[in-house]
């Protein structure tokens, strides 16, 4: 990601995403997202738990919940591409690498031409509106374990 975007002058990556446009990442694309803001672009992306910590911030989960009701999408349409298509499910080795773009244009049209679309549940901004809300809220839960030392190691 990081070389498609230094090197996008040369190609179409400018032109096809806009200023604010959010990217959705997932752990992988760690490295790239300071590259990916810096050129004005939204990145989010799950957070890991620190060294030496043994879960998330309450924060932390909350922003990561937001992050995994939105990539939903993504999986749905990366499982359409592996469910229907057996060269997608596989790796690729240097012999087919070079028409790998041709084959997914292929895939990505029939997906296109012949499945259902996929559309956000009518419950979607009330659904993100309470998560926004909610976003700060304490973990009452969690504090009541930690107090009472319910844990196995408490």
């Amino acid at each position: 990601m990081k070389r498609l975007i230094e090197e996008s002058e040369t190609n179409a990556f400018h032109y096809v995403f806009n200023q604010g446009d959010v990217f959705l990442c997932d752990r992988g694309f760690r490295d790239a997202v300071e590259e990916i803001e810096m050129r004005g672009y939204e990145a989010h992306i799950p957070v890991s738990v620190g060294r030496g910590e043994d879960q998330l911030t309450t924060l932390e989960a909350n922003k990561n919940r937001q992050v995994t009701l939105c990539q939903w999408v993504i999986e749905i349409v990366n499982g359409r591409f592996k469910r229907d298509f057996k060269l997608f499910r596989q790796d690729f080795f240097n012999r087919a690498l070079h028409h790998m773009m041709d084959d997914f244009r292929v895939a990505a049209s029939l997906i296109n031409a012949f499945h259902v679309i996929v559309q956000d549940s009518r419950h979607v901004h009330e659904f993100m509106r309470v998560m926004r809300e909610r976003l700060h809220e304490p973990n009452r839960l969690g504090a009541h374990v930690k107090e009472k030392t319910l844990t196995d190691s408490g």
